[in-house]
């Protein structure tokens, strides 16, 4: 308030100052404190205006009154940025259900082989012919005879005409016996080529011929035979009256027929003596001519 006082007597102060300063201004009316103004327009003022009371030369004038400086705002923390959402663990892949498995279709179970009873087979004829052959499954022998001058064959095919064997390759008269599949195929057809008559007699492995041991045996041509008594150790062969091509194989015919090892490959005439295995049961002799076997057991 102190203030506002002395600003407004201040203002007062200056405008009595400027009247003094310009005393042409006023009209000689001025005891009646009239103060002339351009037409239309007057003015009135107070005459003798209060004299404004000096203040003491020492009286200090109030100073300026200091403010408080603002207060500096608090800086806003920074908001923090939005925290990324984690990624969304992929889903697992569904797991296909396995299809449901098939139940197996029934098979059929093989028609049975009807089995073929082990009785001779007994063929005869003259010239080429060929014969079916409803022939037990396994070994057999067969016994064959010829009459002619000129070339004889006979042949074995199985059920699918496929060959498996020679039985018989000779020229002129024949007269043996034979082994027939001693192997692991079974014959289902002969083919025979003769320029004479001929006889065909195929037989179970027990008609086969009997041979002791110890024992000597005399033969001719082709012939197969079973050794019984001791086991055999060696064989004395004597092909001196025989011809050709002189072949002994061994088997085993216990429990089934076992091929066991060519015992005797030679050309005829010859002798010699030969090691054979002790579980040899039968041998088949393959020959042209007159021959002889010593055979010795352990």
């Amino acid at each position: 308030m102190k203030k506002t006082v002395l600003i407004m007597e201040l203002i007062l102060f200056s405008a009595v100052a400027c009247k003094a300063l310009a005393p042409d201004q006023l009209t000689k009316d001025e005891t009646v404190g009239t103060l002339a103004r351009p037409t239309g327009t007057s003015t009135t003022i107070v005459k003798n205006p209060p004299t404004l009371t000096a203040l003491p030369a020492d009286t200090a004038l109030p100073t300026q009154i200091t403010y408080p400086t603002m207060t500096s705002l608090p800086i806003v923390a920074a908001v923090p940025t939005d925290t990324p959402l984690p990624t969304a663990a992929p889903l697992p892949t569904a797991t296909l259900t396995p299809t449901s498995t098939l139940t197996p279709t029934h098979t059929p179970s093989p028609t049975p082989t009807p089995t073929i009873p082990q009785v001779p087979l007994v063929f005869s004829g003259s010239g080429a012919k060929v014969l079916e052959l409803n022939k037990w499954v396994g070994p057999a022998i067969a016994r064959i005879t010829h009459s002619g001058k000129s070339y004889f064959q006979i042949e074995g095919f199985d059920a699918y005409d496929k060959h498996i064997e020679f039985l018989v390759d000779s020229f002129g008269d024949y007269s043996g016996i034979v082994p027939v599949d001693f192997g692991d195929k079974t014959t289902r057809r002969l083919t025979v080529n003769a320029d004479g008559a001929w006889g065909i007699q195929i037989l179970p492995l027990s008609s086969a011929q009997i041979m002791p041991l110890p024992g000597i045996l005399a033969g001719k041509g082709d012939l197969v035979f079973m050794l019984v008594g001791a086991a055999p150790d060696t064989i004395s062969v004597d092909a001196s009256q025989a011809s050709g091509s002189f072949i002994i194989q061994a088997y085993n015919q216990k429990p089934a027929l076992e091929y066991l090892d060519l015992l005797v490959n030679e050309i005829a005439p010859f002798t010699g003596v030969f090691m054979a295995p002790n579980r040899t049961t039968l041998l088949a002799i393959s020959a042209s001519g007159a021959w002889k076997l010593d055979i010795t057991g352990k």
